[in-house]
């Protein structure tokens, strides 16, 4: 019974879902009645809403999937535009609630009054479109800015003459394969630092001639510091394949693919594995659920990066992995046991990246409040000793009974 009760709640939350996303994109969005959203988000698993508010940059950049022939499609330059700014003002929604004091902000896709068309060109083009020229407009849900991959601005001439100061000794040396994982990360960071991310982030090389020249600089900038930089006996193997086109971008993709696939990836992913799986949120001994959250979510990260993406947990397991990480503060553990109430009630469940946003505030308001009250710990720890000596001295109690019952049986 209670089986099938579960299953008419999903089926109910899962027919709301696609309702809502035919909603926005037809009524609010206003995309073209052919447009292929719905296709691209059942192509990643995707049925209802909820795909677009956790789909990563990379794989809304891409905008390909495989249909049912086999055949790779791909949404159009709007389509994926649209997407990456309908993912910003869910954000922005949340930013506003959590601002008014809602405690668990969750957006009514459904509701007129909280999503319109007005109200989305509204925040299109006074906070998302300026944000492209000014730094302002910052999700609070911690993910990557937004719109990092389209916002180049682009100049004549010579990309490396304008004001970004370029150096291939701001680049650090690969000789350790064992290293990869740091060195990457550092890497990426300097390549961002340079303005030269679209050769490493599979955006599409540009039609425009002018944009094309700088691509291709950029391109040719980057091999030769890879070229220099990379030191392992495959790194090389990877920069030589690609030198008489100087293409960083297939180098970078070939040698960064081969790394996650190899064995070192694998024992690393599965050390990741077994940390994400086994971390748990102590109050009583950790210093900071903030630094807990963050630790946590960096290592999800690095697990991602050493595997492909059919190996990634979908969004639905990682909130599982973090609410069981964290279950051991009542704080969150509230959040778990109020969205079951709300999907008990019909509600939808709560996104991955939605919950991360609320754990995120809610563990500011925790270590504030342990700092102001530095009792706050130190309750919870005599509340847990006196239960764990409880649980004790009833144990024992009761196996003396156990023991003089058995005694006068026999």
């Amino acid at each position: 019974m209670a089986e099938g009760a579960t299953s008419n709640r999903k089926s109910a939350r899962e027919i709301k879902g696609k309702k809502d996303l035919k909603f926005l994109l037809d009524e609010v969005i206003e995309l073209d009645p052919d447009n292929r959203v719905t296709d691209f988000l059942h192509g990643h698993g995707y049925k209802t809403l909820q795909g677009i508010l956790t789909l990563d940059d990379d794989t809304i950049n891409s905008g390909e999937w495989v249909d049912k022939s086999g055949d790779i499609q791909r949404l159009s330059l709007r389509e994926r535009i649209e997407l990456k700014i309908l993912r910003a003002w869910n954000a922005f929604l949340l930013d506003e609630q959590i601002a008014s004091g809602v405690r668990i902000p969750n957006i009514d896709w459904s509701d007129p009054k909280t999503v319109s068309a007005a109200d989305y060109d509204d925040f299109k083009r006074n906070r998302y479109l300026r944000a492209t020229t000014s730094q302002e407009f910052r999700p609070f849900s911690g993910q990557k800015p937004i719109m990092q991959n389209w916002k180049i601005k682009v100049k004549k001439g010579n990309f490396l003459k304008n004001n970004v100061k370029r150096d291939k000794n701001h680049y650090s040396s690969l000789e350790d394969e064992s290293l990869y994982e740091e060195w990457r990360i550092q890497t990426i960071s300097t390549i961002y630092a340079h303005q030269c991310e679209e050769i490493i982030d599979n955006s599409p090389i540009p039609s425009n001639p002018e944009q094309k020249l700088q691509f291709d600089q950029k391109n040719t900038y980057l091999y030769d510091v890879l070229l220099s930089k990379v030191k392992t006996t495959m790194g090389k193997h990877f920069m030589r394949m690609y030198k008489d086109t100087r293409d960083a971008s297939s180098a970078w993709k070939a040698y960064d693919g081969y790394m996650r696939s190899s064995s070192i990836a694998k024992i690393k992913s599965n050390n990741l594995m077994k940390e994400l799986t086994s971390l748990k949120f102590d109050p009583r001994t950790s210093t900071s659920s903030q630094k807990f959250i963050i630790d946590w979510l960096e290592k999800l990260e690095r697990f991602e990066d050493f595997t492909p993406l059919s190996s990634h947990f979908p969004d639905e397991m990682k909130k599982t992995l973090l609410e069981n990480a964290l279950s051991g503060a009542k704080t969150f553990k509230d959040i778990t046991t109020q969205e079951t109430i709300t999907l008990a009630q019909g509600g939808s469940s709560i996104p991955y990246m939605n919950y991360v946003t609320i754990v995120k505030k809610l563990a500011a308001d925790f270590d504030d409040r342990s700092s102001k009250y530095p009792g706050f710990k130190r309750d919870i720890q005599i509340v847990s000793g006196i239960f764990i000596r409880w649980r004790a001295i009833t144990h024992n109690l009761m196996m003396r009974i156990l023991m003089t019952s058995l005694m006068k049986n026999a």
